[in-house]
């Protein structure tokens, strides 16, 4: 990039963070390292990682998740920018709560994520019925309304079943993540113990296999011009075994993948950050799709060092600094992204304990971590104290029980 280039990446950055924060820190690194402004707003108590960093110029706290006083934040922190910054998010519960604010947020920030369409994106739904009108693989999926017709979902008691919560139903305050069980009354049963009734559930027909066969896509469609990339990689570990977060991950090329997340961008008419999630079953030999998240995804620097560099690639464009081009991706990089406390929770969880060389594999290849850099280790150590004041929490209850 040239000095006069360098010099015209004047707009500064937001970041709106929400939980850990490991997706939001990734990307004040990304932009911060390059010399950009970055000012990172969320949530009391939940700035730890993102507003810790070096690069992070200002953090902004509000009190919880409501739209009204996000934007009101927003709208004070653009205002003192003098130029509309280029706005980034980390998760999908500030984006459904500035919905009705949406066109006015547009105004005032550059926007790397589809703010206005956030409530029909986010629902699955919507996001199964347009993965099926384009041919891709859907589990076999259900939208019960009560007990009576979860259970008659199961034939013969021998399926393995996961639920979902559906964005529509939980915009803000999901009761889980995923739930998984061997056949619906032991999930029913699960379910029981979270929720007063399956409606706003969706139940899916688990797709077995482990976690390595599960394909993600990391994708940016720019908003001015034709440009649109992917790389892919897999999970090779979740912080719950079966249905989780990536604890750790691997760049693993797939031009199927490629192809699929292409087609869903195309038939979504989508612009900006995509991350795409599918199960390979080696049964079938089909890839079936399971979710879009329309903005940066938690390993969404696992790109980086394969030289997809996602949020600055998302400023460039939004900001117009340069025109969108093909990148140099090296699709053969194989480097692990690894997050150490999800890794170690999986160990936990799991009891990998005995198979020290799957455990210690990622750790001695070329990686990226989600929270350690060397430049940059106020987040990392914040992260290992957090951790081990949660575990040292768990212990001590497991303790006095």
């Amino acid at each position: 990039m040239t000095r006069q280039t360098e010099e015209q990446l004047t707009p500064a950055a937001v970041v709106c963070v929400d939980g850990l924060g490991i997706n939001g820190l990734g990307i004040v690194r990304s932009l911060g390292r390059r010399g950009i402004p970055v000012y990172v707003v969320g949530v009391n108590h939940h700035l730890d990682l993102a507003a810790s960093s070096r690069y992070c110029g200002k953090k902004i706290e509000i009190e919880d998740v409501d739209g009204d006083a996000l934007y009101h934040a927003l709208t004070i922190l653009a205002d003192k920018s003098g130029s509309r910054p280029v706005l980034f998010f980390d998760n999908d519960r500030m984006m459904n709560a500035l919905g009705p604010h949406a066109e006015a947020v547009e105004k005032k920030f550059r926007v790397t994520s589809p703010l206005r369409n956030m409530k029909e994106l986010s629902c699955k739904r919507f996001q199964i019925s347009v993965a099926r009108s384009i041919g891709l693989a859907v589990p076999d999926t259900w939208y019960p309304g009560t007990w009576d017709e979860l259970y008659a979902i199961d034939t013969d008691g021998r399926t393995r079943f996961i639920a979902k919560p559906a964005s529509e139903a939980y915009p803000f305050h999901k009761p889980f993540k995923v739930m998984t069980g061997d056949n619906i009354p032991q999930l029913a049963d699960r379910l029981k113990a979270r929720v007063g009734s399956p409606e706003g559930l969706i139940i899916q027909k688990y797709i077995e296999g482990p976690d390595s066969q599960i394909y993600v896509a990391l994708g940016y469609k720019s908003f001015g011009t034709e440009f649109c990339e992917v790389i892919t990689g897999i999970k090779t570990c979740q912080s719950c075994p079966g249905a989780g977060v990536m604890a750790v991950g691997r760049a693993k090329d797939s031009g199927t993948v490629r192809r699929m997340t292409r087609d869903l961008i195309s038939a979504l008419n989508y612009s900006g950050i995509i991350g795409v999630e599918y199960k390979y079953s080696t049964t079938d030999g089909k890839y079936y799709f399971i979710e879009i998240s329309p903005r940066a995804e938690l390993f969404h620097t696992l790109g980086a060092k394969a030289g997809f560099d996602l949020p600055f690639m998302a400023y460039r464009d939004v900001a117009g600094i340069q025109q969108m081009e093909p990148l140099a991706i090296r699709r053969d990089a194989g480097h692990y992204w690894i997050c150490f406390r999800s890794d170690m929770v999986s160990l936990l969880m799991s009891r990998r304990n005995g198979n020290y060389r799957r455990f210690f594999e990622p750790y001695l290849g070329e990686k990226e971590w989600a929270v350690y850099a060397s430049d940059d280790l106020v987040p990392w150590i914040r992260s290992v104290q957090n951790f081990a004041s949660s575990y040292i929490s768990a212990l001590f209850l497991k303790i006095c029980k």
